[in-house]
Formats: C-alpha cells, structure tokens, sequence
C-alpha cells in the first residue's frame, strides 16, 4: 500500500480495521508505515486526523479495543513465565505503534492499557539477545512516556495513582541491576577483556543514562531516549526532569554507578563508525567526576585502558585522546586515596606493547634504540623476497599512536605540576614516570608522520600529539619540518614523476644494456623484486670500488673509458630509480629496511661524484639520491 493522495482518512482508518479482520496483524504494520516509514508528509496528514479525534470517537476508540485486546494475548498469565522472542517481537511492535501515537498524534492511553502497557514493559524477559533489546526499549519507553501510564485508581487520588506507577517501575529497574550483580562475579574488571553475554546488553545504555543523570545533563538524556524510541516525544523533557529525583535515590546512587562501571566491557572493535552507547563514555564521565575515588573502589581502571585502546581502529574515535587525559589527570589526583586503582600504565606494559615482535616490526627501524643493520640481516627472506615483519596489510597503528600520546600526556603533566607548584625534582629522583629507556623504544617521527598522512583517521589526535612533541622533544620536529617544506616544494615529488605509463627519467643516460639477463626491474615498483639491501650494498661498491683506484692513480681518463665502471654505475642508477618509483607509489616504510646502505654509501658516493664520469654529469641522479634521504630523515631519528 502507498499513500499517494491525502483524502478520506476516516476512509482509511476504517480499511486497516477491515484488513486486520481478514489477517491479524495488519493494523500495527499498517499503522507503522503510515506514522514511521511514509515520510513526515503522510505522518503529518493521519496524525492531524486522529489529534482531531476525541477519546469517544469511533476509530480512537476501536483504537483503544484493539490496543487492549492485543496486548492482554502476549502478557503470560504465570508471572514468573518469560516472554519469548516471538512475543517480544509482537510486543515491539504494538510499543512501537503506541509510542508513535502518542508522540505524533498526542494519543491518550486509557487506564486498563496504561495497566497492562506497564505488566508487558516490566514483564520478565528470555535471556536472549532479544530480550536484551527488549528491555532497551522498555527501558525508554517507561522513561519517556511515564506521565502517559496513568494506572486505574480513585479518580480523587491522582497523586496516589502516580506513585504506584513510579514504584513499579523503580521496583523493576533494580531488580535489572540485581540480576546483573547475580550474573557477574566482583572481581569482573580483572576480566574485563572478556565481552559481556548478549543477554546483558542492556546495562550499557542503562549505566550511560544513570552517569547522565548524576550529571544532570537533560539535553543528552532527552537524545538517548528519543534515539531509543526512535521518535521525539514533545513532554520528554519534563518527564525527565521529574524522574531525575526519583532515580538517583532509589536507583542511580553514585556508589551503583562506579560499582558496575567496572564490569563494563571493552569495545571490540572501537572506532568512530561505532556510533552506539558506549562503554568508553561511561568510563569517561566517571574518570571525571572521580567517581572511583569517592567510592574508594579497588579497581585497576589501567587495564581497562590498556584493553580498550589495544582493541582500537581507525578512524580513532573522538573521546580516545579524553579518556587518555581523564585516566592520567585522575591518575596523580587520587593515587594517594585509592591506591593502585588510579594506577598509571607502567613502563613495561608500554614497552611491550612497542615491542619488535609485535605487529609496529616495521616501525622498530625507526626507534633510536634500534639495531638497524641487524635487524636488516634477521627480517629478509631472501628465499621469498619478503621481510618477516612485513605484511601485505598495513597495520593499524592507531593503539601505537595512543600509546604514545599517553606517555607524553604523562611527561608534560607532571613537568608542568611541578612548574605550577614550583617544586623540583629532589637529588636522584627523575623527573618523569618513565625513564629514557622507553624513548629510545618508541618511533616517535614514524608515527607522527602516520597521523599526518592521514587526517581523517586521526584528526582528534595529530594536533595534541605534535603540540606534545614539539614542546619535549623539538629536535624531532624542527628539522624535519624544514626538510617537509623542501619536499612539497621539490618538483620531483610531483605525481608526473611516478606515472607508470612514462619512461623513468631518471633512465634517460643509457641504462637500455642490462648487467644480468635476470635484473630487468625496469617496470616493477615492489622492491623485493628488484633488489636487497645487500645487493644495493653491492651496487653501491661496485659503483665505487673503479673510483677509488683510478683516484689512487690520478688517471681519470681511462675511467671514462672503462665498460666496468660505466655498467656499475648504470645498474646503480637502475636501482635508486627504482627505490624512488617504490617510495613514490607506496610510502616510505618500503624505503626503511634500505636506510642503513642509504644512509652510510649516499654519502661516500656524493663526496666523491664528482670524479666519476657518470655521475658527474648525470645531476638527475644525485637528486634522487638528496630525496631518499630526506625522506628517511623524515621518520628515522638522527644517528
């Protein structure tokens, strides 16, 4: 059925009655489309017809019959029976219909369904994922629509009639929390890596509405309903202002909210795509308020940190870098009152996490504490032409580059308590948490030219993180904002060098004769096909082995002539030609596991170029040489 002319809703109305006699069932679809799926055109157009309507009126009435009728069928009759999946999914769809009228047409709920509304909402559920879902919107339902479950009572005790329904439904809300206590043992944050059943979804919602409760925050609290019910109910606000009282004594106490907190789950995975109520948010409010430390609650808040950020992707969600500040600010505000509950992530566990085993292997070349000529030697394969830490993934660094930024969040905040409290360090006492140690292990310029490379993914972070950097640690950031300046600006950066579908220029001089019949790289940019580190180590001092010699004669001339020197150098030129194609089209980490050759033949071969007769006039290739390294300076530390 599509509404496509406005007229005769009474006409309407009466053929939804007609088709739900024929197939039962029909008038809760029907009535859906018409209020939440057909636009608000047509919600607009059935709605201004019933609002019309008075509770006397033929089809409000036949309303209120069918609305009782059907939901009398799904309550059991054994009160301690559950509501299966299948009446729960019958039960959603008569609240969903209900709700929409009221909300749209201002519906008025006469008292025996208010009854039996609140005996359905507050039923006991199946311990099913549905049923979780269930009470989700129960729990939204009863919340945002309280004012309109008016149970039959004296009609000269209003008053009374209200406090019954606040009762039960405060009776029900703690005998959810009771059965979440019953299901989880205390010692839940220990395991907190370890996701709660489906069955229990239904507690995060529930602990982000008491946090916002506490914190008084009605503009959130009308949102999370009205998301939650899937429409906007015009009263919302005002029913929630007066059900704040009422939970926060009976329900919502400070020492419930911090108690359960703890036994919250980590998202898996967490990223900004994730738009639905979050753990993060209620560890988040509470880290703030310091919620743990006024209820002297003995939890190790750092490994639910640990885990959440571990389980991080990008795009970074927009409260990681928070969470990070709340955690180290409630961290040295409280460590004096609760002990290792507000404890810091320790040294080790950040070292383990930028472990070269792990899957930052590649970003271990970069660290100033890096072997890198060994770890060269030990990560070629030179059977397959693949490195062992390599993958054909590029790995999500978004936990490294939290990891990061949460350290140095901890060196600035304590050197800057002690600048504002004008303490110093006392004799022998470091000024930091973390020693130097950790530094050495972290690749600080790889990673933030990660995040800059990618804005979308890290925008929250990158702006923080350099600010951190550049105030503690300005050596790594200076230089290397100079030598970015002189890539943007450098032509041979442009997209026309890289194109595939020209000859390389840097081919130009005579590199058509090939040293080996198996050496042809001259269209591939995967470097495991072109060369090794150690064959570009070869390359390097074949190319300069007939320099050194005719250097030692003074006998310049008869290098022009030599076949050897020419061949070397050409297949020289061959491979850097190929190493910028590469860096060009995949980014620098190809270009990483060449840095030591690079870094310690670049300048041998420069010093002495102008003596060679190939390179002396081929300037093109001493260019490319100046780029390769300015591009590993760019995330390789000074050595």
């Amino acid at each position: 059925m599509q509404i496509t002319t406005q007229s005769f809703p009474a006409l309407l109305m009466d053929g939804i009655f007609l088709l739900d006699r024929k197939q039962e069932g029909q008038l809760l679809v029907l009535l859906k489309r018409l209020l939440l799926d057909d636009g608000a055109e047509v919600r607009g157009w059935i709605s201004a017809y019933l609002k019309r309507q008075n509770s006397c009126d033929n089809h409000i009435e036949k309303l209120n019959e069918y609305f009782i009728k059907y939901s009398s069928q799904l309550i059991p009759m054994d009160r301690n029976e559950p509501l299966t999946d299948e009446v729960m999914l019958k039960a959603l769809a008569l609240l969903r219909v209900i709700a929409a009228l009221r909300g749209f047409a201002n519906y008025t709920f006469p008292p025996v369904l208010s009854s039996q509304l609140l005996d359905l909402l507050t039923h006991k559920t199946a311990q099913t994922e549905r049923g979780s879902h269930y009470i989700i919107y129960a729990l939204a339902f009863l919340i945002g629509l309280r004012s309109s479950l008016s149970l039959p009572s004296d009609p000269n005790n209003r008053n009374h009639s209200s406090s019954d329904t606040e009762d039960r439904i405060v009776i029900w809300l703690q005998g959810l929390i009771e059965n979440q206590d019953a299901s989880e043992p205390s010692n839940r944050l220990a395991e907190s890596s370890v996701p709660l059943s489906s069955s229990k979804l239904y507690f995060e919602p529930l602990l982000l509405l008491a946090i916002l409760f506490h914190t008084n925050q009605p503009g959130p609290i009308t949102d999370l309903i009205s998301n939650l019910l899937g429409l906007r109910i015009p009263s919302l606000g005002r029913t929630v202002n007066s059900w704040r009282k009422v939970l926060l004594q009976s329900v919502f106490t400070e020492n419930m909210i911090a108690t359960h907190a703890a036994r919250v789950p980590i998202t898996r995975p967490l990223s900004r795509r994730v738009s639905t109520h979050l753990p993060i948010q209620c560890i988040l409010h509470l880290l703030q308020s310091h919620a743990f430390a006024k209820n002297r609650l003995e939890i190790k808040a750092s490994e639910w940190i640990i885990g959440q950020i571990c389980e991080s992707v990008c795009p970074m969600h927009p409260l990681l870098p928070d969470l990070v500040e709340a955690h180290i600010v409630h961290s040295f505000g409280t460590t004096s009152v609760s002990g290792e509950s507000t404890a810091l992530i320790s040294e080790c566990e950040l070292l383990s996490v930028f472990s070269p085993t792990g899957k930052f292997a590649i970003a271990q070349f970069c660290t100033p504490a890096a072997d890198v000529d060994q770890d060269c030697a030990v990560n070629w394969d030179s059977s397959t032409g693949q490195w062992y830490s390599g993958s054909t993934v590029q790995p999500d660094l978004t936990p490294a580059l939290l990891f990061l930024y949460y350290a140095l969040f901890v060196y600035d905040y304590q050197l800057t308590t002690r600048l504002a409290t004008s303490r110093h360090c006392a004799p022998g006492e470091q000024p930091c948490v973390y020693s130097d140690h950790l530094w050495e292990h972290i690749p600080i310029t790889y990673l933030l030219q990660h995040a800059r490379a990618r804005p979308a993914d890290f925008g929250p972070l990158y702006p923080r993180l350099l600010h951190l950097i550049t105030n503690h640690f300005p050596h790594l950031t200076v230089g290397e904002l100079m030598i970015q300046d002189e890539l943007l600006l450098d032509p041979f950066w442009s997209p026309e060098h890289f194109d595939s579908s020209r000859p390389d220029p840097a081919l130009r001089c005579d590199l058509s004769t090939n040293d080996s019949p198996g050496s042809d790289c001259r269209s591939s940019t995967d470097l495991s096909m072109c060369c090794t580190p150690a064959q570009l180590n070869e390359a390097f001092e074949a190319a300069l082995a007939p320099v050194k010699t005719f250097e030692t004669n003074n006998t310049g001339a008869a290098l022009i002539k030599s076949e050897e020197s020419l061949t070397a150098g050409r297949h020289l030129v061959r491979l850097i030609s190929q190493l910028c194609r590469a860096v060009g089209s995949s980014g620098v980490d190809k270009l990483l596991p060449y840095g030591p050759v690079l870094g310690r033949q670049s300048a041998r071969l420069l010093l002495v170029s102008g003596s060679h007769p190939l390179f002396s006039v081929n300037r093109r290739f001493v260019q490319l040489l100046e780029c390769l390294w300015c591009r590993l300076y760019l995330v390789m530390p000074r050595r």
